[in-house]
C-alpha cells in the first residue's frame, strides 16, 4: 500500500505476484476459473471468503461456477426454488436485494439458507452479516429492485458495490480493463481494515468534457455559514455540505436511511416537486455515503426534535410532505445576506477609527 501511495505501481505489483497475491489468467474464462478454485480453497475449509467483481455479468457466472463445488461436496439440499432466472436450496450463501422493515431485511446483508418449503415457496434464512434467523415469502421473493432485479441473489461473489462495508475473512478481487486503478486501491484497504468506507465505490474515472465546479466553499466557511442559519435549517444544509446531497436526495431523505452505528447516510430516492417520491435517475444516484463526524452530531440532535422514526422524512413539513425548497433557500438567503451586511458594516466602522 505504501508503495502505491508513493506511485511505485509497478514495484507493488511485482511483490504481489512473487508472494502469490496477483493472478494473471489469459482469458475472461481462464481468470474466472482460477478466481473460484482459490475462493473454493478457502470458503470450503469455512472461511469466510467472498469473490468481488465490478460488473453484474461477471458476478452472475461467478456464482454459477461456485455452486458446481458446492453441489459436488454436498452442501446444497436437494429441493430448490427458483427466484428470477436463479435457483436457491438450502446451504446456498444468499444477499437480499430489497428492504422489509418490519422484518428487519435490508439490502445487501448476506445469509445463508437454513430450509426450503416447497409448499409454500418460502425460504428460512440465517444472517451471515446480521445476527438472528428470518422467513421469507413468496411475496418477497417475488419482489424486484427499481431496476428489475430479484429480491435475493446468490453471494459467493457480489459487484463492489454490493461488498461495500462487508467484513470477511479473504477476498478475491477480479481486476478487469473496466475497473480503475483508484478503485482497486480503496478496495483492497477496506478489506484489510484500514478504511470504514469506500469513496470510490459509484465512481468512474472522467472521459473529459466535464466542468469544475464554479467554487467549492471550504470546511471553516461551511462552518461559518451553517453558524448564521436559523437553528431549525441547520442540520439539512450541514447533510448538503457534508454529505453531498442534492435537493430532492435531501426532500426525500428518511429517518431510516440514516445509520448512526455504522456512520453511513444511504441515497435511495429523490423528490420531484410534481410527483413526489421518485426514483434515482441513474445507477449512480443510488450509493451510501459516510456520515463525518461533524454531520453525525447535527442529526443525533435534531432527530430526538422531530419525533419521526423508520420511513418518516427526516426534513419534511410533515412525515410524508417534503420540505419546500423555495423557503428553506430564502431563510438562507437572508441570513447570509445578513451577515455580509454585519460585516460590512464593521469593516467600515473600523476603517472609520482607524482614520481618527
Amino acid at each position: 500500500m505504501k508503495r502505491i501511495r508513493e506511485g511505485e505501481g509497478r514495484e507493488a505489483l511485482d511483490t504481489y505476484r512473487s508472494s502469490g497475491r496477483v493472478i494473471v489468467a489469459a482469458d475472461p474464462e481462464a481468470r474466472r476459473e482460477e478466481m473460484v478454485n482459490d475462493w473454493w480453497q478457502g470458503f470450503g475449509q469455512g472461511e469466510d471468503a467472498l469473490m468481488v467483481a465490478k460488473r453484474n455479468v461477471e458476478v452472475e457466472k461467478l456464482n454459477a461456477l461456485a455452486r458446481e463445488p458446492m453441489r459436488a461436496e454436498g452442501r446444497l439440499g436437494e429441493a430448490e426454488i427458483e427466484v428470477g432466472e436463479a435457483r436457491f436450496a438450502a446451504g446456498d450463501q444468499v444477499i437480499t436485494r430489497v428492504n422489509d422493515h418490519k422484518a428487519n431485511i435490508y439490502n445487501r446483508e448476506r445469509w445463508r439458507v437454513e430450509s426450503v418449503d416447497l409448499e409454500s415457496g418460502a425460504l428460512v434464512l440465517d444472517g451471515i452479516d446480521t445476527r438472528g434467523r428470518v422467513c421469507v415469502d413468496s411475496v418477497f421473493l417475488g419482489r424486484v429492485t427499481n431496476y428489475g432485479d430479484p429480491a435475493l441473489q446468490h453471494a459467493y461473489a457480489a459487484t463492489t458495490y454490493q461488498a461495500q462495508g462487508a467484513t470477511v475473512d479473504r477476498a478475491y478481487v477480479m481486476a478487469d480493463p473496466s475497473m480503475n486503478p483508484i478503485q482497486a486501491f480503496y478496495r483492497r484497504a477496506i478489506h484489510r481494515d484500514e478504511l470504514a468506507y469506500n469513496p470510490s465505490a459509484l465512481i468512474d474515472l472522467p472521459e473529459g468534457g466535464s466542468k469544475r465546479p464554479k467554487r467549492i466553499a471550504s470546511a471553516a466557511e461551511a462552518a461559518e455559514l451553517l453558524g448564521v442559519l436559523p437553528v431549525e435549517d441547520r442540520p439539512v444544509w450541514a447533510t448538503a455540505f457534508y454529505a453531498g446531497l442534492r435537493r430532492g436526495e435531501l426532500q426525500a431523505l428518511r429517518v431510516c436511511d440514516i445509520d448512526f452505528g455504522a456512520n453511513l447516510v444511504s441515497v435511495e430516492r429523490g423528490w420531484d416537486q410534481v410527483e413526489g417520491v421518485i426514483e434515482p435517475k441513474s445507477r449512480a444516484g443510488r450509493r451510501t455515503v459516510p456520515l463525518l463526524a461533524v454531520l453525525h452530531s447535527y442529526l443525533w440532535d435534531f432527530l430526538p426534535q422531530t419525533g419521526r422514526s423508520g420511513e418518516d422524512l427526516l426534513f419534511g413539513r410533515t412525515e410524508d410532505d417534503a420540505f419546500f425548497a423555495s423557503t428553506v433557500d430564502g431563510r438562507a438567503k437572508r441570513a447570509w445576506k445578513l451577515r455580509n451586511k454585519c460585516e460590512r458594516g464593521l469593516r467600515r466602522r473600523r476603517a472609520e477609527k482607524e482614520s481618527c
